[in-house]
């Protein structure tokens, strides 16, 4: 396989597992697999502070920092190449896209305030609408990577090997910075009311 990565640290992350990398590819063009998969980790507290200071301690550690989600998504490729009416071309190409969630769990003890529960809810709901832009991201740099090597031809195989492979890590370029751009624009998700707590700046 030849592998290209894409790693996103985000500070407010949610995830639907493979429903939602299914969501983003309803119809998966041939060539192309989907897996995703989803972790927990526990926060605890009675108080909209205490729940922010628990994600902080417990939230999952990337390139020295605590973040309250955190995605990795994958794309890898591989193909064959041969000679056909005079020219190299991809003859069959495979693309995998895998991804992966950690999200902070919250379960509110007897007694807990209503309006906090409600809170909570809230502020789920708005970062899993924050994570599906970026499954979606993912998921159309999965398929530009089936569709862009899967259309090389040239004169002749020599070299082909080599670019394809950069095709492909040139696309994964191009959609990390869609994945820049769509955090800027949407300020990590705070834009779309994935803040804790909730009018909070986190």
């Amino acid at each position: 396989m030849r592998p290209g990565v894409l790693i996103a640290a985000l500070w407010f992350l949610a995830y639907a597992p493979a429903a939602l990398a299914q969501a983003a590819l309803p119809e998966l063009p041939p060539g192309l697999t989907v897996t995703a998969e989803e972790t927990r980790y526990e926060v605890f507290g009675t108080t909209a502070a205490e729940i922010r200071q628990s994600i902080d301690d417990r939230g999952p550690l990337e390139d020295g920092r605590r973040w309250s989600g955190y995605t990795h998504w994958q794309v890898d490729w591989s193909y064959r190449y041969g000679m056909r009416s005079g020219r190299c071309e991809i003859v069959h190409v495979e693309v995998a896209y895998s991804s992966r969630v950690v999200l902070p769990d919250w379960r509110a003890s007897s007694g807990t305030p209503t309006s906090l529960r409600r809170d909570w809810v809230r502020y789920l709901s708005a970062l899993r609408t924050h994570e599906d832009g970026h499954v979606a991201i993912g998921a159309e740099a999965a398929r530009e990577v089936l569709a862009r090597i899967g259309s090389l031809t040239a004169p002749s195989c020599s070299g082909m090997p080599e670019r394809a492979d950069r095709v492909g890590h040139r696309t994964l370029d191009e959609y990390r910075e869609l994945q820049r751009a769509y955090d800027a624009e949407t300020g990590h998700g705070r834009t779309q009311g994935a803040a804790w707590p909730p009018g909070g700046d986190r």
